[in-house]
């Protein structure tokens, strides 16, 4: 085999693996619990967080995870955009609810909404 016949072999090769991964993070993200997961783990990285702290080193880490984050985010936007703007939807919107059973646990909030119980 040529290095030429080689290179395409290995060019394909990463096509197919880059297609099996974008099909793997649509299918993640195509449902409310893949969408909350990967959410979450976009969380965890502090993507939005300034990573300084005081100490370099500490500082340093932050760092490296909030670039898995972006990493994670270009990822999802470049396969499937509109489901981020829907991860930010679903937050805003549990986050509205929760603060609701808060309130209401905390007796703060009309008794009479109509957010749901557990």
């Amino acid at each position: 085999m040529t290095d030429r016949a080689i290179s395409r072999l290995e060019a394909k090769i990463a096509r197919e693996a880059r297609q099996q991964a974008d099909a793997g993070l649509r299918a993640l993200v195509a449902t409310r619990a893949g969408r909350t997961f990967f959410w979450h783990i976009l969380s965890l990285t502090g993507l939005f967080a300034n990573p300084h702290n005081g100490n370099a080193l500490n500082t340093a880490f932050a760092c490296g995870e909030q670039n898995i984050g972006q990493k994670l985010l270009d990822e999802l936007t470049r396969v499937a955009p509109d489901a981020y703007i829907e991860m930010i939807k679903e937050s805003q919107e549990d986050d509205r609810i929760n603060t609701a059973r808060r309130d209401r646990a905390a007796g703060l909030a009309d008794p009479g909404t109509d957010e749901p119980d557990d």
